[in-house]
Parts: structure tokens; sequence; C-alpha cells
């Protein structure tokens, strides 16, 4: 799935367009924080109790039925609390939306390697920042682009009456605790890891790796400050790529060709979700125009269902021509450390 930027950026391109009356300049940073969907409870690896759980089941199924629900409950509020719920519902559906189109490209040319494939997300986040907005990533100072406080009360109810209509019966309902967790773990994560001002917490991700021989590679987790080998990271050249999870299928899009579909999908969406929360259509036509099948464009999975091998899913990686050398491009960010701070 992309990364945290690219997530904002789509969605305030979509909106930008649309210009939909519920989405005012008060709940932007609202709607940013939206658009990061499920990940969020990914991040929640710190605090306990955890609401991770939630992160896999919304990638797995069913997020068109979440999104009819936040709809259907959205109108039982009104004034300042209908705005920010309809700010968080605009930003939460672009999210599915640009997972399901790009997914399949960053796991073509992210290859198998360890933690290439977050890498190659915030990769691509610089790649497309630069591309959307010619701004360069270390100017970015993400947690000045989301809510401080998290996200309001009103908005929390909603999310968690929402997942746990959708969900009942597919494990522990969402507690308030949980999501309050989730939230404050995604938020601690995105200042730890702010390109504006993340070197300090490149060096204690550096040394912890280094005591561990290796570790978990945590710098695969930051944007890539220093220059990037300059390759196609984008597909600019129309190359031939193969398609995981169908057998046989071949692509020659571009990245920018992936975004530029995202938008067209993103905006149908979002008419959508605009039609029903002013009441001329119903929620359950997000079922249909969105849909419920998983995130990562592969086959679905039911939402109890097994966790799949590769081989169950069809993704199979191809040789390694078609992948960037990025585990060789990781490793030199760690030489690069230890040859500045040859102390740790």
């Amino acid at each position: 799935m992309p990364s945290q930027i690219l997530h904002i950026l789509f969605a305030e391109d979509i909106i930008k367009q649309l210009r939909p009356a519920c989405a005012g300049v008060s709940v932007k940073k609202i709607i940013n924080l939206a658009a990061q969907g499920p990940d969020i409870f990914y991040h929640n690896q710190r605090t306990t109790p955890t609401a991770f759980r939630f992160g896999r089941l919304l990638h797995r199924s069913r997020y068109g039925s979440v999104l009819a629900a936040l709809v259907r409950h959205a109108h039982e509020l009104r004034g300042q609390a209908f705005e920010e719920a309809a700010g968080y519902i605009l930003g939460f559906a672009t999210h599915a939306v640009l997972d399901r189109i790009t997914h399949p490209y960053i796991v073509a040319f992210a290859g198998g390697c360890y933690q290439c494939h977050p890498f190659f997300e915030r990769i691509l986040d610089v790649c497309m920042i630069k591309e959307l907005r010619d701004a360069e990533i270390g100017r970015i100072d993400l947690p000045s682009w989301f809510p401080a406080e998290g996200l309001p009360e009103s908005v929390r109810n909603l999310l968690i009456r929402a997942l746990n209509e959708v969900y009942a019966g597919a494990g522990q309902p969402l507690l308030p605790e949980e999501l309050g967790n989730a939230v404050y773990d995604a938020l601690n994560f995105y200042r730890w890891t702010n390109p504006a001002v993340a070197e300090t917490a490149r060096v204690l991700a550096f040394k912890h790796d280094r005591d561990e021989n290796g570790g978990r590679r945590r710098l695969a987790l930051f944007h890539p400050l220093e220059d990037l080998p300059e390759l196609d990271y984008l597909n600019k050249e129309h190359k031939t790529w193969h398609r995981p999870f169908i057998q046989g299928a071949v692509s020659s899009e571009s990245f920018i060709d992936l975004y530029g579909k995202a938008l067209d999908k993103g905006r149908i969406v979002l008419e959508t979700v605009c039609a029903c929360l002013e009441g001329k259509k119903d929620a359950e036509a997000l079922e249909t125009v969105l849909g419920n099948g998983n995130l990562n464009g592969k086959i679905d999975i039911p939402v109890d269902g097994p966790v799949l091998s590769r081989k169950d899913t069809g993704l199979v990686h191809r040789g390694p021509e078609e992948h960037f050398p990025l585990s060789g491009i990781l490793d030199r960010m760690y030489e690069r450390m230890a040859e500045v701070h040859p102390e740790l």
C-alpha cells in the first residue's frame, strides 16, 4: 500500500476537484488522518490494549460496508460534529481506492526482500511529492498535517459503532481505549519518522538495529533524505511488468498512470459519498460503488479466513531484473550512517 504522504496528497487532489460543501478548511487535518484508513491500526504496536486486528480486518474485506455504516450513523449528528464526521468519511473513502489500484505495482517492483516493501512505499512518497507538488521530502513537517489532539470524540464514537456493527462476530469488538491507543501510536509514529526532523530518530533506529546485529532494518520506515540512485521508480518509460496475483497478466503502466486511474475512480466514490451525506442516495450505494473486496490487489479473503501463503494468493516474485535494488540502497543508508556516526 502507498505510504502516509501519498494518501494525503491523493485525498487532497480529489477533494480539490470536487470541492464538496462538507469538506471545509476546518476539517482538513481530520481528512488527512482519515486518509490513512486502517493503517493507523497497524501502527498500534506499542500501547495496549491494541486494535491491530482491525487493520487486518479492514484490509481484507467489507470496506464498502464500513463506509456505508459511517454515513448512515453520521446522519444522526448535527453542526460541527456532522462536519467533522463528513470530513473523516471522505478521507477514509479515498484510502481504499488508492490502495487497490496501486498496490500491485508496489508488490511487483519492491520484490520480496525484508523491509523492501515499506521502503519502496516511502521512495514513492519522495518521487510523487516532487512530481505532484514540486516539493522536497526533507521540508515536509508531517505532524503539522494532522490534528494534534487526534480524532474528535464524535468521530471516534462513529468509527467504533460502524466497525463493531460490520465486523460483529469477527472477534472482540473495538473498545474506545483501543481506538485511542491506535490513534496515539499512529500520531507518535508520524512524529518519530517526520522527514523534517527525523535525524535523531534515524540515529536511534540505526543504533537499535546495530545492537541487534541487523535487527528489523528500521531505517526502511523513514523517507530517504539522501540522493537516491537515478532509477525509473515511477516507470515513466512504461516498461512491461508482471502484475502479481493474476497468472500471466502484464502491464506497462507507470505509477503516474495508476495514480490517474485512482483519481478517476476516487471522484466517482466521493461523489457518491457526498450524495449519501446529503440524503440524495441511500448509504448502501457505497457498497456497490466502492465494493467490499480486499485492499491488497489479491484474491478476496473472508474476514475469518486463514492467512494464505504466497502460493495460495498467486504471488510469485519475478526475477531481479524487474525489481529495483532496494536492499542494496537500504544497505548503503546503513553504511552512510556508520560513516557519519562512527561512535555508535
